[in-house]
Order: C-alpha cells, then sequence, then structure tokens
C-alpha cells in the first residue's frame, strides 16, 4: 500500500471540515462544491499543481467524507497526497480534456446529482464564466448559492500545526534572503539580476539543514530605474553599484508560504533612500503596535499611512493581508477604512512597500503572527537597508 503524503493528522483535516460544516449549515446549504486549489488542499491535503483542468472537492450532506474530483491520470496522486480513502477519490476520462461541450465540470455535477441535495453551494470566485453558467443550467433543480469564501474564512485562524509550518517557512526566507544578500555582495562585473535571482531561487528549495522548502513562488525583484514598479521579476541587466534593489520572496513549507521584502543597496545609500526607507521602518513600528486581536484593519494601516505621510510620502495600497496556503488567504485587507476585526491565530503579511515616484521606492516587510497579547514577527531578517 502507498504511503500518504499528508502535511496534517487526519483529525487536523476533520475539525477543518467540521468548521467548514458549521459555516455551511449556517448558510443552509447542503452540499458544498470547492474548486479553489488551496481550499482543496487545506481540507483534503491535496497539493499536486493540477488546477488548471477542472477538479473540485465536494462536500456531502451529513457525516460523509468529501469526494475529490480529478482528471484520470492524476487520480493516484490524489489518494497518495488526501486524506480520503481510495473510493472516494475520482476520475474522469481523458475524453473530457479539451471538450467544449463536456469537461470534468459535467463530471463534478453528475456526481452533485447523484448525491441529490437540496441545496448546493459552489465556489464561483475561481471559475469561468462559462462553468458558473453550466453549475447553473444543470443545477437548476436544487437552490444553488454562491459559497465563494466559505472556506477563506475557516482558513483565516491558524492552527498550531498551521502556525509551526509557517514558521518554517519564514526560517527558509531568512535563508533566502541571506542568500540574496551573499549574492549581491560577491558581484562581479559580469553578474546579472537573474544570477542573483537564481541563487535565491535554490536557496528557497534547499531550505534549511532542518528541512526543505516547497515549489517556490519566483522571486520579486526590482534595481534602478524600476524600483517604482512593484510585482515584477529580474531581468537581464548587470548589477550596478550605487543603485538599490527591491526584494520579496517567501519560503514554503506544505504550500504555506511567509513572504519577506527588503531594499538592497550595492553601495552607499543616498539620503533620498535613506529617507523613504527611514519613514516606512517607524511606519511598520506604529503599524505592529496595533496589530493585535480585535483591532480594526483600517487601524493598522492608519498607524502607517499616518506615519510615512508626516514626510510627504503616501500609500494609496492596502498595507497587508493574510497569509498562509499559496501565499494569499483572500478574505481580509489591511486598507485605510476597514472595520474588520483581526483574529487571534491569523497570519498576516504585513505589506509596506511605498512607491512614490515611477522609477522609485522601497520595501520592508513582515510575516506576523496575531497572539493572544498582541504579535510575534515569525521572520528575523534585519528590517534595514541591505548595504552590499
Amino acid at each position: 500500500m502507498m504511503e500518504k503524503l499528508l502535511a496534517f493528522s487526519i483529525g487536523e483535516y476533520e475539525e477543518r471540515l467540521a468548521k467548514v460544516r458549521s459555516r455551511m449549515d449556517t448558510s443552509e446549504i447542503d452540499c458544498l462544491i470547492v474548486t479553489h486549489a488551496p481550499s482543496i488542499c487545506y481540507l483534503s491535503g491535496y497539493a499536486a499543481d493540477t488546477g488548471f483542468v477542472p477538479q473540485a472537492l465536494i462536500i456531502p450532506p451529513g457525516a460523509a467524507s468529501p469526494h475529490l474530483i480529478l482528471r484520470a491520470q492524476y487520480q493516484t496522486a490524489g489518494y497518495v497526497m488526501s486524506c480520503l480513502p481510495r473510493e472516494n477519490v475520482h476520475a474522469y476520462p481523458e475524453s473530457f480534456i479539451a471538450n467544449a461541450e463536456n469537461n470534468g465540470f459535467d463530471f463534478i455535477v453528475d456526481l452533485v446529482q447523484g448525491i441529490d441535495p437540496k441545496s448546493v453551494g459552489a465556489e464561483f470566485g475561481g471559475v469561468s464564466w462559462h462553468t458558473a453558467e453550466k453549475f447553473r443550467r444543470r443545477l437548476n433543480a436544487v437552490r444553488l448559492v454562491d459559497a465563494t469564501g466559505i472556506v477563506n474564512w475557516v482558513r483565516l485562524v491558524k492552527s498550531p500545526a498551521e502556525i509551526e509550518l509557517q514558521r518554517q517557512a519564514a526560517a527558509i526566507s531568512d535563508v533566502a534572503m541571506r542568500a540574496a544578500f551573499n549574492a549581491f555582495s560577491s558581484r562581479t562585473g559580469a553578474t546579472r539580476e537573474y544570477d542573483v535571482a537564481a541563487r535565491v531561487m535554490a536557496a528557497l528549495i534547499s531550505g534549511t539543514p532542518e528541512f526543505g522548502g516547497d515549489v517556490p513562488h519566483p522571486v520579486f525583484m526590482s534595481g534602478g530605474d524600476l524600483t517604482g514598479s512593484s510585482h515584477i521579476f529580474w531581468t537581464q541587466r548587470p548589477l550596478v553599484d550605487g543603485r538599490h534593489y527591491n526584494v520579496g520572496l517567501s519560503g514554503y513549507r506544505h504550500r504555506y508560504a511567509a513572504p519577506l521584502m527588503r531594499t538592497f543597496c550595492l553601495g552607499e545609500p543616498s539620503s533620498r533612500l535613506r529617507r523613504l526607507h527611514d519613514h516606512i521602518d517607524e511606519g511598520c513600528e506604529n503599524a505592529l503596535s496595533r496589530l493585535r486581536p480585535g483591532a480594526l484593519c483600517g487601524d493598522v494601516a492608519e498607524a502607517f499611512v499616518s506615519t510615512i505621510r508626516k514626510g510627504g510620502y503616501d500609500k494609496s495600497s492596502r498595507c497587508g493581508y493574510p497569509v498562509g496556503i499559496d501565499w494569499l488567504e483572500p478574505s481580509l485587507s489591511l486598507k485605510m477604512g476597514s472595520d474588520d476585526s483581526i483574529p487571534e491565530n491569523s497570519v498576516w503579511h504585513l505589506n509596506l512597500g511605498t512607491w512614490p515616484e515611477d522609477d522609485f521606492g522601497a520595501v520592508i516587510s513582515e510575516t506576523v503572527l496575531v497572539t493572544g497579547d498582541g504579535n510575534e514577527l515569525l521572520t528575523s531578517t534585519p528590517r534595514e537597508i541591505l548595504i552590499c
């Protein structure tokens, strides 16, 4: 018998499922169709990168085990990587692939119809308009509910086992940021941005002596006249002394992320860069002082924005968001005016990148656990301009 490759105990998955069922009961949903890959992973353990074709986890009425529906060639992976018994991992045939009329979602609907629920909730937020219409047309005999977000809200509060994985991911993030420092510091005239990125990506995979990393997200890197841009990748340009570089990355453990951003300078930073970075750092301290259970998301954002405004800067983008499986937990945002409350044992990416001009900006971010009496930084890289 093949060994199961699970990140958590069966009991942990059962607890998560019970919380989702409770939300289903509140919304009067008998059966839930989960299509968002991170949520499928959260509830079953299935973590293969197969979401480019139809797949779903079906949570039936009552206490019966969920059903995982995958393309036929992924059925074995579905059994090995999930907490489900073999008979609950279903496969649709290859004839459904690249079929405009009948695809894997038709197979999923057929299974749901066989369950014969009175009401069905579906995650419409992660499927195409065509798929949403298929659900509406073929499930028109039952009450169909948009259940987008039900699992996300459960994912927001982390268990001790999840927090431990994010601690490990944070340790990998710190290792990778040191790799970036070493790559910048050992540069020659021939060193290019993608040479640095290659060393960072290798560090994200090799991890620490105790544990390695999962498949990482590509490192973000912007240098010189591109530092006013966010979420862009490295270029083939050579490194240039006197320039600064904004680097964003995340270690991963069993798909759990711990993002981290820092600004590097190849030589002595300019007074312009130091001034901006100092205001971001001060704003970070003020935001952390507000980040605690019961605090409002808008108050945390206001603590940062009001600080940098004293220096003549502003930030129109949000100041952070919950982080977990596959980086983003799409439920809350640290944005001005938000009166959403921050729960204990949630984990946040406090993302304080500030880009005041098209060709100029600096970054600081931390992965932060909200504890019973405040917060705890999971990442430990010094919060300063890293001079190489």
